[in-house]
């Protein structure tokens, strides 16, 4: 559950559950809340950071066949971070006909 369907949970229990002041004092606590979780992915947004990258070769002609990132999630501030879970990774064996390997590269917002 993302930040910001914690926080739409909770206000939603807060206005069933509890009524009067108390309920509104905490659907405003929610609320705000919110609004920081949305900042907060907003700015995160706002940066490169380190991807792992899969490219796969065709091998009898040379050419990239597929050059995509793996998983938006997979993206970190250090590049020794995504560096070390691209070794644990290890080497991908090849084929006949294509050859795949993992990189970091820098992706975002340039």
């Amino acid at each position: 559950m993302t930040c910001q369907e914690t926080g739409i949970h909770v206000a939603q229990r807060a206005t069933t559950s509890t009524s009067g002041a108390k309920g509104l004092v905490l659907l405003v606590v929610c609320v705000l809340w919110v609004s920081m979780c949305a900042h907060a992915e907003e700015a995160s947004a706002m940066y490169r950071r380190w991807s792992i990258i899969l490219k796969v070769t065709d091998l009898t002609t040379g050419t990239t066949v597929e050059q995509r990132e793996l998983d938006s999630d997979l993206r970190f501030d250090d590049r020794m971070e995504c560096k070390s879970i691209v070794a644990k990774v290890g080497h991908i064996p090849a084929s006949d006909h294509f050859i795949a390997a993992l990189m970091c590269r820098k992706s975002g917002p340039a």
